[in-house]
Protein backbone atom coordinates (compact mmCIF):
# COMPACT_ATOMS: atom_id res chain seq x y z
CA UNK A 1 0.00 0.00 0.00
CA UNK A 2 2.18 2.84 -1.10
CA UNK A 3 0.14 6.02 -0.15
CA UNK A 4 -3.68 7.34 0.14
CA UNK A 5 -4.82 9.98 -2.20
CA UNK A 6 -8.10 12.28 -2.42
CA UNK A 7 -10.22 10.80 -5.76
CA UNK A 8 -12.86 13.81 -6.95
CA UNK A 9 -15.11 10.86 -8.54
CA UNK A 10 -15.82 9.59 -5.29
CA UNK A 11 -15.44 12.61 -3.29
CA UNK A 12 -13.11 10.60 -0.79
CA UNK A 13 -9.57 9.11 -0.15
CA UNK A 14 -8.54 6.03 -1.43
CA UNK A 15 -5.18 3.63 -1.40
CA UNK A 16 -2.98 3.51 -3.97
CA UNK A 17 -1.78 -0.02 -4.14
CA UNK A 18 1.11 -1.30 -5.85
CA UNK A 19 1.60 -4.16 -7.05
CA UNK A 20 3.78 -6.61 -9.45
CA UNK A 21 2.91 -8.56 -12.05
CA UNK A 22 4.10 -12.82 -12.59
CA UNK A 23 2.67 -12.67 -16.12
CA UNK A 24 2.32 -10.60 -19.74
CA UNK A 25 -0.42 -7.98 -18.96
CA UNK A 26 -1.79 -6.00 -22.45
CA UNK A 27 -2.98 -3.00 -20.15
CA UNK A 28 -4.21 -1.10 -23.11
CA UNK A 29 -6.73 -3.97 -23.72
CA UNK A 30 -7.06 -6.07 -20.60
CA UNK A 31 -10.24 -5.53 -18.77
CA UNK A 32 -8.46 -6.59 -15.26
CA UNK A 33 -8.55 -3.96 -12.52
CA UNK A 34 -11.16 -2.24 -14.19
CA UNK A 35 -13.47 0.37 -12.44
CA UNK A 36 -15.71 -1.33 -10.18
CA UNK A 37 -14.40 -4.24 -9.76
CA UNK A 38 -13.95 -6.49 -6.74
CA UNK A 39 -10.44 -7.14 -5.20
CA UNK A 40 -9.19 -9.41 -1.86
CA UNK A 41 -5.67 -8.60 0.02
CA UNK A 42 -4.49 -11.79 2.11
CA UNK A 43 -1.26 -12.66 3.40
CA UNK A 44 0.31 -15.46 1.33
CA UNK A 45 -2.06 -18.03 0.14
CA UNK A 46 -5.28 -18.12 0.64
CA UNK A 47 -6.38 -20.36 3.25
CA UNK A 48 -9.18 -20.92 5.57
CA UNK A 49 -7.68 -19.00 8.29
CA UNK A 50 -6.71 -16.09 6.10
CA UNK A 51 -7.77 -12.55 7.29
CA UNK A 52 -9.62 -11.12 3.59
CA UNK A 53 -9.32 -7.29 3.29
CA UNK A 54 -12.06 -6.76 0.41
CA UNK A 55 -12.37 -3.24 -1.53
CA UNK A 56 -13.28 -1.76 -5.37
CA UNK A 57 -11.28 -0.44 -7.81
CA UNK A 58 -11.84 3.24 -7.07
CA UNK A 59 -10.09 4.48 -10.01
CA UNK A 60 -7.56 2.98 -13.06
CA UNK A 61 -5.90 3.29 -16.32
CA UNK A 62 -3.55 1.57 -18.48
CA UNK A 63 -0.53 3.82 -17.66
CA UNK A 64 -1.18 3.37 -13.91
CA UNK A 65 -1.62 0.07 -14.51
CA UNK A 66 1.54 -0.29 -16.47
CA UNK A 67 3.85 1.38 -13.22
CA UNK A 68 1.98 -1.62 -11.18
CA UNK A 69 -0.37 0.87 -9.43
CA UNK A 70 -4.53 1.12 -9.25
CA UNK A 71 -6.53 3.31 -7.09
CA UNK A 72 -8.33 1.03 -4.34
CA UNK A 73 -11.63 1.88 -1.89
CA UNK A 74 -11.39 -0.78 0.87
CA UNK A 75 -14.28 -1.41 3.00
CA UNK A 76 -12.66 -1.59 6.51
CA UNK A 77 -9.71 0.26 6.51
CA UNK A 78 -9.04 -0.85 9.76
CA UNK A 79 -8.69 -4.71 8.96
CA UNK A 80 -6.50 -3.17 6.12
CA UNK A 81 -4.29 -1.70 8.74
CA UNK A 82 -4.19 -4.85 10.75
CA UNK A 83 -3.11 -6.79 7.59
CA UNK A 84 0.00 -4.12 7.12
CA UNK A 85 0.86 -5.00 10.50
CA UNK A 86 1.14 -8.99 10.67
CA UNK A 87 4.89 -9.59 9.78
CA UNK A 88 6.80 -9.53 6.84
CA UNK A 89 4.70 -11.98 4.41
CA UNK A 90 3.79 -10.36 1.40
CA UNK A 91 0.27 -9.47 0.57
CA UNK A 92 -1.68 -10.92 -2.25
CA UNK A 93 -4.05 -9.54 -3.79
CA UNK A 94 -7.37 -11.56 -5.73
CA UNK A 95 -9.31 -9.91 -8.22
CA UNK A 96 -12.91 -10.87 -8.94
CA UNK A 97 -13.46 -12.04 -12.39
CA UNK A 98 -17.52 -11.07 -12.02
CA UNK A 99 -18.55 -7.58 -12.68
CA UNK A 100 -19.53 -6.21 -8.81
CA UNK A 101 -21.58 -3.38 -9.03
CA UNK A 102 -23.97 -5.70 -11.10
CA UNK A 103 -24.64 -7.92 -7.98
CA UNK A 104 -23.69 -5.70 -4.99
CA UNK A 105 -27.09 -4.54 -4.34
CA UNK A 106 -28.27 -7.75 -3.87
CA UNK A 107 -25.90 -8.97 -2.08
CA UNK A 108 -26.62 -6.16 0.32
CA UNK A 109 -30.17 -7.17 0.64
CA UNK A 110 -29.04 -10.65 1.83
CA UNK A 111 -26.69 -9.50 4.35
CA UNK A 112 -30.13 -7.34 5.35
CA UNK A 113 -32.14 -10.19 5.76
CA UNK A 114 -33.35 -11.90 8.99
CA UNK A 115 -33.33 -14.98 8.71
CA UNK A 116 -36.17 -15.49 11.37
CA UNK A 117 -38.41 -14.02 8.08
CA UNK A 118 -36.40 -15.63 5.54
CA UNK A 119 -39.03 -16.79 2.66
CA UNK A 120 -38.36 -20.29 2.10
CA UNK A 121 -35.87 -20.76 4.71
CA UNK A 122 -35.82 -25.02 5.11
CA UNK A 123 -35.27 -25.35 1.79
CA UNK A 124 -32.71 -22.13 0.94
CA UNK A 125 -30.95 -21.72 4.13
CA UNK A 126 -31.02 -25.35 5.60
CA UNK A 127 -30.99 -27.29 2.46
CA UNK A 128 -33.89 -29.87 3.24
CA UNK A 129 -37.08 -30.18 1.93
CA UNK A 130 -40.17 -30.04 4.79
CA UNK A 131 -42.88 -32.87 4.82
CA UNK A 132 -45.07 -30.63 3.15
CA UNK A 133 -43.78 -29.32 0.28
CA UNK A 134 -46.75 -28.75 -2.02
CA UNK A 135 -47.74 -24.64 -2.90
CA UNK A 136 -50.36 -24.20 -0.41
CA UNK A 137 -51.37 -21.44 -2.47
CA UNK A 138 -52.29 -23.96 -5.15
CA UNK A 139 -54.62 -25.27 -3.06
CA UNK A 140 -53.54 -29.05 -4.53
CA UNK A 141 -54.57 -28.35 -7.85
CA UNK A 142 -52.03 -30.18 -10.43
CA UNK A 143 -50.79 -29.34 -13.76
CA UNK A 144 -53.86 -29.95 -16.80
CA UNK A 145 -53.43 -31.36 -19.86
CA UNK A 146 -53.87 -28.11 -21.43
CA UNK A 147 -50.78 -26.84 -19.58
CA UNK A 148 -48.63 -29.77 -21.15
CA UNK A 149 -49.54 -28.77 -25.13
CA UNK A 150 -46.47 -28.29 -26.67
CA UNK A 151 -44.23 -29.01 -24.70
CA UNK A 152 -41.43 -32.39 -24.94
CA UNK A 153 -40.62 -34.47 -21.76
CA UNK A 154 -37.98 -32.47 -19.74
CA UNK A 155 -40.48 -29.36 -20.12
CA UNK A 156 -43.48 -31.98 -19.21
CA UNK A 157 -41.35 -32.47 -16.14
CA UNK A 158 -40.31 -29.32 -14.85
CA UNK A 159 -44.00 -27.93 -14.95
CA UNK A 160 -45.25 -30.82 -12.51
CA UNK A 161 -42.63 -30.22 -10.59
CA UNK A 162 -43.62 -26.28 -10.13
CA UNK A 163 -47.15 -27.75 -9.10
CA UNK A 164 -45.44 -30.33 -6.35
CA UNK A 165 -43.06 -28.67 -4.98
CA UNK A 166 -42.44 -24.80 -3.28
CA UNK A 167 -39.27 -24.62 -4.82
CA UNK A 168 -38.00 -25.82 -7.91
CA UNK A 169 -35.30 -24.90 -10.15
CA UNK A 170 -35.02 -25.60 -13.86
CA UNK A 171 -31.69 -25.48 -15.47
CA UNK A 172 -29.94 -26.56 -18.68
CA UNK A 173 -27.95 -24.85 -21.54
CA UNK A 174 -28.78 -22.29 -23.91
CA UNK A 175 -32.17 -22.99 -26.17
CA UNK A 176 -33.91 -25.83 -24.19
CA UNK A 177 -36.77 -23.31 -23.81
CA UNK A 178 -35.82 -22.46 -19.97
CA UNK A 179 -37.72 -18.89 -20.80
CA UNK A 180 -40.43 -20.04 -23.05
CA UNK A 181 -41.31 -22.92 -19.84
CA UNK A 182 -40.96 -20.54 -17.35
CA UNK A 183 -43.51 -18.14 -19.18
CA UNK A 184 -46.14 -21.01 -19.84
CA UNK A 185 -45.89 -21.67 -16.10
CA UNK A 186 -46.44 -18.41 -15.29
CA UNK A 187 -49.50 -18.56 -16.88
CA UNK A 188 -50.54 -21.47 -15.58
CA UNK A 189 -50.06 -20.64 -11.74
CA UNK A 190 -52.03 -17.10 -12.35
CA UNK A 191 -54.61 -19.38 -13.91
CA UNK A 192 -55.22 -21.23 -10.79
CA UNK A 193 -54.43 -18.27 -8.47
CA UNK A 194 -57.73 -16.33 -10.42
CA UNK A 195 -59.79 -19.61 -10.27
CA UNK A 196 -59.71 -19.93 -6.37
CA UNK A 197 -60.34 -16.62 -6.05
CA UNK A 198 -63.21 -16.50 -8.33
CA UNK A 199 -64.20 -19.87 -6.17
CA UNK A 200 -64.22 -17.89 -2.81
CA UNK A 201 -65.83 -14.74 -4.34
CA UNK A 202 -63.19 -12.48 -4.23
CA UNK A 203 -63.41 -9.60 -7.03
CA UNK A 204 -60.53 -8.18 -8.29
CA UNK A 205 -60.07 -4.74 -7.43
CA UNK A 206 -60.68 -2.55 -10.39
CA UNK A 207 -57.87 -0.01 -11.57
CA UNK A 208 -57.90 3.66 -10.30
Amino acid sequence: IAAMAFLPRTGGMVHVVEFGVRFSVNWDRTRLLGAGKLVCLTLGTLGPTSQLVWGNVAYSDAELLKRGQVFVDFHSPPSLRALQQRGSEPIVMVECPAFWPAYRPVLRSLIELQTSDLPFEDELLKRVRPSDDKPTYLGGASASQTDLLGLNDEQVQAMHDVFEHRVSIIVGPPGTGKSFVGVRIAKALLARIRASRDDAGILPHPPP
